[in-house]
């Protein structure tokens, strides 16, 4: 995942939240404010398929 910190999946929370309790149709607008990356690196047993190690990466990029 990707994104603004206080977000909804990039776009400003509030316009979430409304949206989410009246069901009117709004344009949604890019948040602004510090990003964060998050994700993961697996490490994978190729005869199980299984994963051997997982490692968690969380990079902040300030504007």
């Amino acid at each position: 995942m990707t994104g603004p910190v206080n977000s909804v999946i990039g776009v400003n929370k509030e316009q979430i939240v409304t949206k989410f309790l009246t069901s009117i149709p709004t344009r949604f607008e890019t948040a602004k404010g510090e990003t964060i990356f998050s994700g993961v690196l697996l490490d994978i047993n190729a005869k199980t398929g299984m994963a051997k190690k997982i490692q968690r990466i969380q990079v902040a990029f300030d504007k």
